[in-house]
């Protein structure tokens, strides 16, 4: 028993290293393209498939690749990026764009199909009517 204790302990340690870790990787990335945006290669995004996003990456001049945003981050990070002359290229552009206008019509859209009036089906029933 004590030894799995200590697994589980471990697990935890290496992830919440990583993950501290990995979100300083991502913040130092942020900060070079503000601070420097001649260093800065493209601007590129990644669909993520199980979401159905896109996260936010750079290349730099000299061959490094980072994630900027995560999805959720992605149209704040753009915005501030854009501040600082860095776009992302027509097709990516593009691509954000249609991928904002349908997120938008699916959060405006309500539900297609109204709930089933089940009362409404169980009193035919019971009046006969269903049969």
């Amino acid at each position: 028993m004590l030894e799995l204790l200590t697994a589980f302990v471990a697990l935890g340690v290496v992830l919440f290293i990583s993950y501290f870790k990995g979100r300083a990787k991502k913040q130092d990335a942020v900060s070079t393209a503000l601070e420097s945006p001649s260093e800065v290669a493209r601007l590129y995004l990644r669909h993520a498939q199980d979401a159905d996003a896109y996260w936010l990456h750079v290349q730099f001049r000299d061959g490094r690749k980072r994630v900027l945003a995560a999805p959720w981050e992605a149209a704040d990070t753009l915005q501030l990026l854009g501040q600082r002359g860095l776009r992302l290229s027509d097709d990516d552009a593009q691509l954000w764009a249609r991928h904002a206008a349908a997120k938008a019509l699916a959060a405006a859209a309500p539900n297609a199909q109204p709930a089933p009036d089940r009362d409404a089906g169980l009193a035919r029933i019971k009046a006969g009517a269903g049969a």
